[in-house]
């Protein structure tokens, strides 16, 4: 009888030492797994900045050779077709600079950064 009391104690405390065990490797799990997360978001957010930074740059560059252009066209002789063909161009470069610029959709740049699934609201 003392056997199987001591056998069964064993056996309960054996169990008690697996349950925690798993307890604590599943704890550790889930901390990896949010430490993951949250190393994946950094990154997502950092990307993202960096891309708008990019595209800002660039528009910024498009804004600038769009106003030499126009400087040019003030100081040149050009023909009112060559001026009408010019402006056309920095008409196209200013839509396209604004396009690319997320100063000018600043409030969908920063829901994207806030947000991300917003942008890919069909995935879900």
């Amino acid at each position: 009888m003392v056997g199987l009391t001591v056998a069964a104690a064993a056996i309960k405390k054996d169990r008690q030492e697996t349950e925690e065990r798993h307890r604590r490797r599943e704890e550790e799990r889930k901390k990896e797994e949010e430490e993951r997360r949250i190393a994946e978001e950094q990154k997502r957010k950092a990307e993202l900045v960096a891309e708008l930074i990019e595209n800002w740059e660039e528009a910024v560059r498009l804004r600038k050779f769009m106003k030499a252009i126009e400087e040019e066209t003030v100081r040149s002789d050009f023909s009112q077709e060559a001026r009408n063909d010019i402006q056309q161009v920095v008409e196209w470069v200013r839509q396209y600079a604004d396009t690319l610029d997320p100063l000018s959709s600043l409030p969908e740049a920063i829901e994207e950064f806030v947000r991300p699934d917003s942008k890919y609201w069909w995935l879900e």
